[in-house]
């Protein structure tokens, strides 16, 4: 990855693990985070685990943001963020403002944030952004609340997103299916899915097939483990088409194989068509 990535990761270790920095400009950032806690001596052993872990994760995020950009950031930000409580979601949105450049990085970093604090204080969060005095800004980051908000408590994020401004209700589904489909609590997905066998759904993609196609793609293993776990009826029925849907586009050996043990013989015929079909279209 390069010379100056390897850099980056160095400073951060360094700022994160350490407290310290081999540069003057880091070493005063570091030093003004403290990064040794009250009462504490330089070389002290007795530092407290989950505090240099919330040293660590702080620093480590606004370094990256520092330094990094794009498709990069985005993709390490989210491990570091989803290890926050909500306090140092908040501290780190401070530093963010105080210690980052505007600029797309910021943008990206702040954005991150959001969602993660949307799934830990949804109300807070909201309450946040609609104090906020830009309109656009107000749009996106509302958008992203609900993403986040959704990966975790996907019924609430989902009432949440029908109650928007009628020009705001489809991109509010959106974001929730967005957020869904990656969802971090899988067991509040899954006592999810079979709600929605009941209800018209939402906006064309709010099914129980729609739903298993979506998080197979998230947890394949726990997907399958939760269908076989159904009792049998209507929401395992269109959840075994979500699965087989997805499954045999792949795979069809193994999703055939799986059929012929998990479904009962007169359902059969219509999901062994469907994965002939599927096993024919190329991918």
């Amino acid at each position: 990855m390069g010379a100056a990535w390897l850099a980056t990761l160095f400073v951060a270790y360094q700022i994160g693990e350490r407290g310290r920095s081999p540069t003057s400009s880091l070493s005063n950032q570091a030093s003004n985070q403290g990064s040794l806690l009250p009462g504490e001596r330089a070389g002290s052993r007795g530092r407290d685990f989950n505090e240099t872990r919330r040293i660590g994760a702080e620093n480590r995020f606004v370094i990256f943001s520092q330094t990094l950009g794009g498709d990069e950031l985005a993709r390490i930000l989210p491990e570091i963020t989803d290890k926050m409580d909500l306090g140092q979601v908040q501290a780190t949105l401070k530093r963010l403002f105080e210690e980052v450049d505007p600029g797309p990085s910021r943008r990206i970093a702040r954005f991150e944030l959001m969602g993660r604090w949307a799934q830990l204080d949804s109300a807070a969060a909201f309450d946040h952004i609609a104090e906020l005095n830009d309109p656009k800004m107000r749009h996106d980051l509302r958008l992203k609340g609900i993403e986040g908000w959704a990966s975790v408590a996907p019924a609430a994020a989902l009432a949440y997103a029908r109650e928007a401004e009628d020009e705001l209700v489809a991109k509010s589904m959106a974001a929730a299916w967005a957020g869904f489909s990656t969802a971090r609590d899988l067991e509040s997905a899954f006592e999810f899915v079979p709600t929605l066998a009941s209800e018209p759904s939402p906006g064309g993609v709010w099914t129980v097939s729609n739903a298993v196609e979506a998080l197979y793609h998230n947890d394949d293993i726990a997907v399958i483990s939760w269908i076989q776990g159904l009792a049998p009826g209507p929401v395992r029925e269109q959840a075994v088409r979500g699965l087989v849907g997805q499954w045999a586009r792949h795979d069809p050996e193994s999703a055939a194989e799986w059929v012929e043990d998990h479904v009962d013989p007169e359902d059969l015929n219509p999901i062994r068509e469907l994965i002939q079909g599927l096993a024919a279209t190329p991918n």
